[in-house]
């Protein structure tokens, strides 16, 4: 077999040796060194982006999961209104009150025992009123042995 010489520096594929290797590697380290701050920038930008459009994803996500019926409100409202109607409306043929009705009955009653009250203080002196209440009290009671 015929000797060949070997050398530490090209015993390395692609025919490189190991000092042109070590070179390149110096060089690399270099370059990413000068456009590292760039890319850094690029990055960062890069980032802030996708927060953003994380962050307003979330945000339609979250107010969907709030209130997952805000769509079906204003048909709910509007069923609820007829709902309302037609029960009135039966309440009304069977000759019910509604609640204004009712609130003028009360007014209306309130009023009334007014007035009456007023008239009983009108007939009825003070003395007299009382002096019934007396003789009651005297007649109730049993006589002494």
């Amino acid at each position: 077999m015929a000797n060949k010489k070997h050398s530490p520096n090209t015993d390395l594929p692609g025919g490189f040796n190991a000092h042109e290797i070590w070179m390149a590697g110096l060089g690399a380290l270099s370059k990413a060194q000068a456009q590292g701050q760039k890319a850094v920038q690029d990055l960062v930008s890069q980032g802030e982006s996708f927060q953003q459009q994380a962050q307003a994803q979330w945000n339609e996500m979250t107010q969907r999961m709030v209130n997952p019926f805000a769509a079906a409100a204003p048909a709910v409202n509007k069923l609820e209104g007829i709902f309302e109607q037609r029960v009135a409306q039966a309440l009304r043929a069977m000759g019910m009150p509604n609640a204004a009705d009712v609130r003028a009955l009360q007014e209306e009653v309130l009023a009334l025992h007014a007035r009456l009250a007023a008239l009983e203080a009108q007939m009825e002196p003070t003395s007299v009123r009382r002096a019934p209440a007396k003789a009651a009290r005297k007649s109730t009671r049993a006589p002494k042995a």
